[in-house]
């Protein structure tokens, strides 16, 4: 039987938004089942809890706890383990969480796509309720990479199936390898020993290093043909083009330095939180990014100006320990990208340094980002505080950094391109002061001429073409602080955040809403945090499945934890 690849893909990136919340739906009750023996049937894993005893979600989603490292054979790209092929409790409440009726699609399909990973029928054969594992091999080096570890209802027919369909099948304790032969005879005994401890959730594991070396030549393709793929696209220039490049090319960097990556998710009543949490090869850089970081207080927040209309805030505090050199390798190559300056990597590296070696790592700022032209004008809002070691230096080392970028344009903006337009700046040090304090203007716009007239008009709408941004550092109370606001009538963002900072205006009130998710992240002890009221962000035509979502990084252990949750 061949395989279906698409469906397999559609069953592999269900599973890869699937995990439990730890929520007693996958307890499992021993039970007889088939034509299987006693001996047989009580060695075989237990059946999950039926659904009409299942106990309710919790009111917000658990973290999951990720299944202890294995070693896996060579070849190995991914497993995936699921408490039960039938009832799918926990992914079922996840998927149902962000479109309603998205679990019995699934569940009806389930049995077809696991019969399509044995090669065989595997109706009464295998008790489909217990416990499933697939292990993928690399799919380069086997057409059909699936092996299927599932519970034996019928030990002697299962037998004969795969005889007839042309598997190899082992079995051991009650549990039945099924796949190709080559596939069985390479990961039978990874299969046995360490799929037969189930997580209590659904979890997809990524070996990154096997899974990258087996997508190899397909990565090496795109890559190299992104450009002549995008160039054609209105806005999009060779710059931006080599941005991107630079940017798949870090990120891959990054992959090859991960052992593996857990996925799993949890589902709540009041919010559904995807998990994908990497962990580092010992001694990388990338290991060493990750054990710099620590959990935020996020203190900043509280010295954030109040504003009816943001509709994201983000703050943290990022570490990069021994990463710094490359992360800031990867910072001069963007930016080199991005602005045709004529300034070599020396250049923006000796204008770069001084400028981070004044940041601690503790930052917070609100957003409003216009979508539509019915939102109001203006384009991306923003306000932010950014602690620092020294404002004085860090004042020195901004002025140095967006002076050589003004100086080094051309007056026209025809030596400066972003995505395919040319662009104007302008800055003047002490524009205006505030409470003693010099406020700095830097300002670009945007030469739109070259953009469909449709675009260009949407741009202008929103008061996009030109944005403008103050600049500002104090101290206050012993402490630095780098303040950035979009400009305004009498630079009141300025102004208001100046205030707030120092404990003199109004600070920002945060929704109940924003208030639990904050108070979420910190008990999961994240370093960064960052929240987007979707109603305040999208049309209400588009009738979003969630209405606000937040993503969280920080240390997870040995690895370094992403959550996104989607809130209800």
């Amino acid at each position: 039987m061949r395989l279906d690849r698409a469906r397999l893909l559609t069953l592999l990136s269900a599973l890869a938004l699937g995990s439990a919340c730890g929520d007693q739906t996958n307890q499992r009750a021993g039970s007889q089942r088939g034509k299987a023996d006693a001996e047989q049937a009580a060695a075989k894993p237990a059946a999950p809890t039926p659904a009409a005893e299942a106990a309710p979600l919790p009111e917000v989603a658990p973290p999951t706890v990720d299944s202890a490292a294995v070693t896996a054979p060579a070849g190995v790209v991914a497993t995936v383990q699921l408490p039960s092929g039938k009832q799918l409790a926990d992914l079922g409440a996840a998927l149902d969480g962000v479109k309603p009726g998205s679990a019995a699609q699934l569940r009806a399909q389930l049995p077809f796509l696991l019969r399509q990973v044995a090669g065989l029928s595997l109706d009464k054969a295998a008790d489909l309720s217990a416990p499933i594992s697939i292990v993928v091999l690399d799919p380069a080096a086997h057409p059909e990479p699936f092996a299927l570890l599932v519970a034996a209802a019928d030990q002697d027919e299962l037998g004969a199936r795969a005889v007839k369909a042309g598997r190899e099948i082992r079995v051991r304790d009650g549990l039945a390898l099924i796949g190709p032969p080559a596939v069985v005879s390479a990961v039978e005994g990874f299969a046995f020993d360490q799929l037969r401890a189930q997580p209590d959730h659904t979890e997809l594991i990524l070996y990154l290093g096997p899974l990258l070396d087996a997508l190899s030549p397909q990565i090496d393709q795109v890559l190299t043909e992104m450009g002549g793929a995008m160039l054609g696209t209105p806005g999009v220039n060779a710059q931006s083009v080599e941005l991107l490049r630079k940017y798949a090319n870090a990120m891959l960097a990054v992959g090859r330095q991960t052992q593996r990556v857990v996925v799993s998710v949890s589902p709540g009543q009041t919010t559904t939180d995807l998990f994908v949490r990497m962990y580092p090869i010992a001694g990388s850089t990338f290991g060493s990014f990750v054990s710099a970081q620590v959990p935020a207080e996020h203190a900043l927040v509280a010295k954030l100006p109040n504003s009816a209309n943001y509709g994201m805030l983000c703050s943290g505090q990022i570490h990069a320990g021994a990463a710094m050199a490359g992360l800031e390798a990867f910072l001069v190559e963007g930016t080199a990208a991005t602005y045709n300056l004529g300034l070599t990597a020396a250049d923006w590296t000796a204008l770069f340094d001084p400028w981070l070696a004044t940041l601690d790592g503790e930052f917070a700022m609100t957003m409003q980002l216009s979508l539509t032209p019915s939102q109001g004008s203006g384009g991306l809002k923003l306000s932010a505080l950014l602690a620092s070691s020294d404002a004085a230096a860090m004042r020195e080392a901004w002025r140095a950094m967006i002076g050589a970028m003004t100086k080094a344009a051309p007056a026209d903006g025809s030596g400066t391109k972003a995505m395919g337009m040319g662009v104007t700046t302008s800055y003047e040090q002490d524009a205006l002061s505030h409470d003693g304090v010099g406020v700095d203007v830097y300002a670009t716009r945007f030469d739109l001429s070259d953009m469909p007239a449709e675009q260009r008009a949407s741009i202008e709408a929103m008061g996009a073409a030109t944005q403008a941004m103050h600049f500002a550092t104090f101290d206050e109370a012993g402490r630095g602080f780098g303040a950035m606001a979009s400009a305004a009538e009498d630079a009141a963002n300025m102004r208001a955040l100046i205030d707030a900072a120092r404990g003199e205006g109004e600070a920002l009130e945060l929704s109940e809403d924003l208030e639990r998710a904050l108070a979420s992240s910190k008990a999961q002890t994240e370093s960064l945090f960052f929240y987007a009221d979707v109603a305040a962000l999208a049309p209400a035509e588009l009738k979003m499945p969630m209405r606000a979502f937040v993503l969280g990084m920080g240390k997870h252990g040995d690895g370094l934890g992403l959550r996104l949750s989607m809130r209800k």
